[in-house]
């Protein structure tokens, strides 16, 4: 039997989704009133549509940022805010860490309960 490229794609695609279904991996789903929250594949709601910006691709070490009114913080795959919206900019978490920035040219490194870990300055 000959597949054709798409045909390759499409059976890649599909493998991809299924996997996703099988591990009940969280995704993102968009609200009436155009905010963002997370979901199970199977369509449980793990956090109500309350975020400004797309929460996109997969957890890095269990976490990802989210964006609410303007600020930045972090979720973990359970939904739960575990540092609170508060930077003008964040990161994904890598090595334990993540870097985030503050409004007055700050940038701090903290861990995965928004303690501090260093200080930094940036232009």
């Amino acid at each position: 039997m000959h597949l054709s490229k798409h045909s390759g794609l499409f059976l890649i695609l599909l493998s991809l989704f299924f996997d996703v279904i099988a591990q009940d991996l969280p995704v993102t789903f968009r609200d009436d009133n155009g905010k963002y929250g997370l979901k199970t594949a199977s369509g449980t709601v793990i956090t109500p549509g309350k975020y400004d910006y797309h929460i996109t691709g997969k957890f890095n070490e269990g976490k990802h940022y989210i964006v609410s009114f303007g600020k930045y913080g972090y979720i973990n795959e359970k939904g739960f805010e575990i540092v609170p919206p508060q930077y003008i900019r964040a990161g994904e978490f890598s090595d334990g860490v993540g870097v985030v920035c503050m409004e007055d040219k700050k940038a701090m490194i903290i861990d995965d309960k928004g303690k501090v870990l260093q200080k930094f300055s940036y232009n």
